[in-house]
């Protein structure tokens, strides 16, 4: 019998952060990016790491449909880049987007206006890329429900971006699994074709690109880790997660400085540049790799490989991991971009910034998924099996069991009780086992066999230091 490893604490400890600086996550070729967020960082007064992740989607989503980024001829990837930054109240979460989304705002006026008899959506709609410069506020959703971004993405060459500092979005993303929508957000992150069939019109694109750039507290992000039906299709999945430090008791009120506006004028040229990119007129252009770039790529994606087969990884963190490569490819090709808008060529430079950046991204998912994942729902129904477990020196159990013993308004059905049952498995209390169906026939029922350690009194467990007896 294979022996039983001690089970892991059911406590959420999250390791040390990580922290990168912008000397080594935006290259030279692109120095301006790193002055204007090194800029924006000292106006706001927030770390570096907090609008870096950000100005990475916004440039995404100005570059969406106009370039693809090329590792192999099979392997294609387009600039979306989801990001979701964490920060703690009182942050400045709110002044940092207003600041990179500002100079859009105030600099760009719509070229095609809607006339006066026009309804509110129309008018909305005339500020679209197809006249021209474009407003960024019209390629930023204000509606985030499925049918909202639908409406949005006919009227903006598939492209939409959904930017917010406001934490009910991601409510609206679980409604949308519910009202079975959710299939818009995974196709405009993979930039699939999208078509919708609808009693007064239909929709047809052969492309799209959604952009999603989230800014908001840790809590918000527990709902969504915790969201079985979001977790099983891959939605959290392709977010890039990060954690800046926070900076109480560093900031001056005097000491706040005006932001450059060379550099100012420069973000907001630069992204325009990458709004008028020549769209809907056949392939996208598309941007490879350099032979050194590709020798660069080639090493992190082989470690990748590594990594995904370590035990010690989740499930979650080996879904993220599988995904990880086409964002490195992503990060690197809008770095390339900022760099220069008519590139074709992805530099041995941007590649290797792109590695540091899903290394910093990677740490910071597997600590978030610890912490902020798990230490929610997960950990508590978690030590609530554990302590029915106890209760009925159980040495077997199936997951119908728990769900019948168990069930409660937070998780209802078996479905809910899996990433538990994982988690469990993965922190040594339960084993699975090969189960065969009962005389009367049927479907099995998914079985764990219990670790000795959780019912024997002279071999403890690890308890939660807050509740000794881990009892719910």
């Amino acid at each position: 019998m294979i022996p039983w490893p001690a089970p892991v604490p059911l406590v959420a400890t999250r390791p040390p952060l990580p922290e990168v600086r912008l000397d080594d996550i935006i290259p030279d070729e692109a120095s301006w990016l790193r002055d204007y967020l090194a800029e924006c960082a000292a106006q706001v007064q927030v770390h570096p790491c907090l609008p870096a992740p950000m100005s990475l989607s916004l440039l995404s989503l100005a570059a969406g449909g106009a370039v693809e980024f090329v590792g192999r001829p099979s392997h294609i990837e387009i600039p979306g880049v989801w990001t979701t930054t964490l920060a703690l109240p009182s942050e400045r979460k709110s002044s940092t987007l207003r600041l990179l989304l500002g100079p859009w705002r105030e600099s760009v006026q719509p070229t095609r206006a809607a006339p006066e008899s026009a309804s509110a959506f129309e008018q909305f709609a005339s500020r679209s890329v197809l006249g021209g410069d474009t407003p960024i506020q019209a390629l930023i959703a204000a509606d985030t429900t499925p049918a909202g971004i639908a409406r949005a993405v006919q009227y903006r060459q598939g492209r939409q971006g959904i930017i917010s500092d406001e934490g009910h979005v991601v409510a609206q993303f679980r409604q949308a699994v519910a009202q079975g929508g959710l299939d818009i957000f995974l196709k405009g992150w993979s930039g699939d074709a999208l078509h919708i069939r609808r009693s007064k019109d239909s929709i047809s694109l052969p492309r799209t690109a959604i952009v999603i750039a989230l800014l908001v507290q840790p809590d918000v992000v527990t709902s969504m880790f915790t969201a079985t039906e979001l977790i099983g299709r891959g939605f959290p999945q392709r977010f890039l997660y990060s954690y800046p430090p926070p900076m109480p008791g560093t900031r001056r009120y005097a000491e706040v400085r005006e932001l450059d506006p060379r550099l100012s004028q420069r973000w907001c040229e630069h992204t325009h540049d990458l709004l008028r990119l020549p769209r809907l007129s056949g392939v996208p252009r598309r941007i490879g790799l350099s032979p050194d770039a590709f020798a660069i790529y080639a090493a992190y994606t082989d470690g990748l490989d590594q990594r995904r087969r370590d035990p010690d990884q989740s499930p979650f963190q080996q879904q993220w991991f599988s995904k990880a490569h086409g964002q490195a490819l992503r990060i690197a090709g809008n770095l390339a971009l900022a760099a220069n808008v008519d590139t074709t060529v992805i530099s041995a430079a941007a590649m290797q910034a792109a590695t540091i950046w899903m290394d910093y991204f990677a740490a910071h998912t597997a600590a978030l998924y610890i912490s902020v994942g798990e230490a929610d729902l997960l950990l508590f129904h978690a030590r609530r099996v554990v302590h029915w477990l106890r209760q009925r020196c159980r040495s077997e159990v199936t997951r119908n069991e728990v769900t019948q013993s168990l069930r409660c308004n937070d998780m209802p059905t078996a479905a809910d009780w899996t990433p538990v049952l994982d988690l469990l498995c993965h922190r040594h209390y339960l084993r699975p086992l090969s189960w065969q169906p009962g005389a009367s026939g049927g479907r099995p029922s998914c079985g764990f066999a219990v670790n000795p350690a959780v019912l024997m009194p002279a071999v403890p467990v690890p308890e939660n230091p807050a509740n000794p007896e881990n009892k719910p």
